[in-house]
């Protein structure tokens, strides 16, 4: 395997861009201390897919250091984000079809999310769908056919082509302008491309024509989570609830957002909640494991960890979080099976890529 420097890895971009080394050397200095900075302050560090780079800002907030319950004052900080390009995800999309992806040991990514019914929260797509080139076929035979567009759009969206779904959407909206699903995906593909002004733009357009929406509540509150706007993130999330209580996925990520807070008992009532719910939800206990951890209430913590493998029998983080917990307890021998059969699973996932 070949060992890439700084260097090298300018002088490569050099040479197949064409764009001047010292530009290069810049933008990748700068990107290496902003990672460097949120390292440092426990921040999680998302690399999307190569694209072009551009700097947001994110709001002066305060959080708080999961381990130590430590209050932390974060500024108004530029940061680095890079907005992929479509042509790169569609070669990347095309050479690993058919393979699952690594869930991340924090937290998945956010994804476009249904959250009206009532396990709230559920990948477009999932089911059986049309073939995306059977689409194309279908929107080029029928322009006017929303639903097809709507489809097409979405397709676009799971293979991460963000700019060939806004298109479609923007298509579907010369139409009709009042689709709120157009403008809800919409202003998704905008969040997740790194637009998140104009994604709240476009939730808020949505709002107007239903102020109901479950769906682009829920959107609008993942992203004012994510850009440190708590209190109306809350707002948001409540809303969901008061329009929809069976929403378990609205449950789940208020009690993410209480965990950021560092108010983990209403954390933990709402992961209760969701559970309540939707008895199968997997992240819920996740989350609630976690948290009790976080509290030194390690059986209750095992408990959560325990019913997730029940229900996620190959899940290697839960038998990883059981290992650290069974530690914790002074039971070497129970967590020296737990990191045993963690590795077993993460090797196994290894080599069905």
């Amino acid at each position: 395997m070949r060992t890439m420097t700084k260097d090298n890895i300018v002088s490569e971009t050099a040479l197949h861009t064409r764009v001047p080394k010292n530009k290069i050397a810049a933008i990748l200095d700068l990107f290496l201390k902003e990672v460097s900075e949120a390292l440092e302050q426990h921040e999680r560090v998302e690399i999307r897919r190569f694209g072009s780079f551009e700097v947001t800002y994110r709001k002066a907030r305060v959080a708080r250091d999961f381990n130590t319950n430590a209050e932390i004052r974060l500024p108004d900080r530029a940061m680095p984000r890079f907005v992929p390009f479509d042509a790169f995800k569609k070669s990347v999309s095309e050479q690993c079809a058919g393979q699952e992806s690594i869930e991340e040991e924090v937290e998945p990514s956010p994804s476009v999310k249904e959250v009206s019914g009532s396990r709230g929260t559920e990948q477009p797509g999932s089911s059986k769908a049309p073939s995306l080139s059977r689409l194309e076929v279908r929107v080029q035979e029928s322009p006017d056919d929303s639903e097809a567009r709507f489809l097409l759009a979405e397709a676009h969206g799971n293979q991460a082509l963000y700019n060939k779904a806004i298109d479609q959407c923007q298509q579907i909206l010369r139409q009709d302008p009042n689709h709120i699903a157009a403008i809800n995906y919409m202003g998704r593909m905008l969040f997740l491309s790194g637009a998140q002004d104009r994604a709240s733009q476009e939730y808020d357009r949505a709002l107007r024509v239903d102020p109901n929406h479950a769906d682009t509540l829920m959107n609008r509150a993942i992203l004012r989570s994510e850009i440190g706007s708590y209190n109306e993130a809350e707002q948001d999330f409540k809303h969901v609830l008061e329009y929809n209580p069976e929403a378990s996925g609205a449950c789940y990520q208020l009690g993410k957002l209480y965990t950021k807070r560092g108010l983990y008992g209403r954390a933990i009532q709402e992961f209760e909640h969701a559970l309540e719910i939707d008895p199968a939800a997997a992240e819920s206990y996740f989350q609630l494991g976690k948290t009790y951890d976080h509290l030194e209430r390690h059986e209750d913590a095992i408990g959560m960890f325990e019913e997730l493998i029940k229900i996620e029998p190959e899940n290697a983080r839960a038998y990883w979080h059981l290992g650290v917990l069974y530690d914790k307890t002074k039971q070497s021998q129970k967590a020296l099976e737990m990191y045993q059969q963690s590795n077993h699973l993460s090797a196994a996932n290894q080599e069905g890529k």
